[in-house]
């Protein structure tokens, strides 16, 4: 049974999209078929994270124009590293196209049809676990990505400052059955286990990892080599964790 995992933001700019893409090969690593889904349909970008062009999409799927099949990109033999040989990795993108993004606009997306499709997924593409990249906010792309969860995460930035006026009380709503806050843009000067302290106790929810600032992160699977600047190196200790978490549940 395929296990969903929603990377949620709640405010634009957090890095759901690059937290999602590096997570999703990083579960892959240890020898799951991983999914990966653009659900960010009116501003998707987890294709340029690839940097892998868009055929087959969503989208097609969405307006019946193909099945489920139709619409994965297999991305195993395009990361910088091999992965295991029972592993693999699937993108369903969303188009980047304007006139797709503008009929989205124009006609909306049937929930029960994204739904659908996610689900469909998992059992089609076989997937040990689907990564789903959810827009920002409270839109219906985004809660529909959070009620499929069985682990939710909630990606917050790292200063308390930044996370002001935040309320997880529409997620919980959605009774996920696991959810988890995660901190990212940690400054290199700031106590992590503090950040960590202060977020779990102002959320009323576990946070699995403090993720830092890395304007030099790479592409995902990029492994990390000798001498690489301290912040790579935690940023890969943290998303460790967070995947050690997942499979725990």
């Amino acid at each position: 049974m395929t296990r969903i995992v929603t990377v949620h933001g709640q405010r634009g700019g957090v890095g759901t999209t690059t937290l999602a893409g590096h997570l999703a090969v990083e579960l892959a690593r240890g020898g799951r078929r991983v999914g990966l889904a653009d659900c960010c349909l009116r501003a998707p970008d987890l294709h340029a994270l690839f940097e892998t062009a868009v055929a087959g999409c969503l989208n097609d799927y969405l307006w019946h124009r193909c099945g489920i099949a139709g619409a994965a990109v297999d991305l195993g033999a395009a990361l910088p590293a091999p992965l295991p040989e029972a592993a693999g990795l699937i993108l369903l993108p969303a188009s980047p196209e304007p006139a797709e993004i503008a009929r989205l606009l124009n006609d909306g997306v049937e929930p029960g049809r994204l739904a659908g499709a996610l689900r469909e997924a998992g059992e089609v593409l076989a997937l040990d676990h689907l990564v789903l990249d959810a827009p920002a906010g409270f839109g219906e792309e985004a809660l529909v990505a959070a009620a499929l969860a069985d682990c939710l995460l909630v990606l917050l930035h790292a200063a308390p400052r930044r996370r002001g006026g935040t309320d997880l009380t529409l997620l919980e709503r959605l009774a996920p059955a696991r959810m988890m806050v995660v901190l990212n843009h940690a400054a290199p000067w700031l106590d992590a286990e503090a950040l960590a302290d202060e977020a779990a106790a102002a959320c009323r929810r576990p946070v699995a990892a403090v993720l830092p600032r890395c304007d030099e992160l790479g592409p995902p699977g990029r492994l990390v080599a000798p001498g690489e600047p301290p912040v790579r190196v935690a940023f890969d200790a943290g998303l460790r964790r967070i995947t050690g978490l997942i499979e725990e549940g």
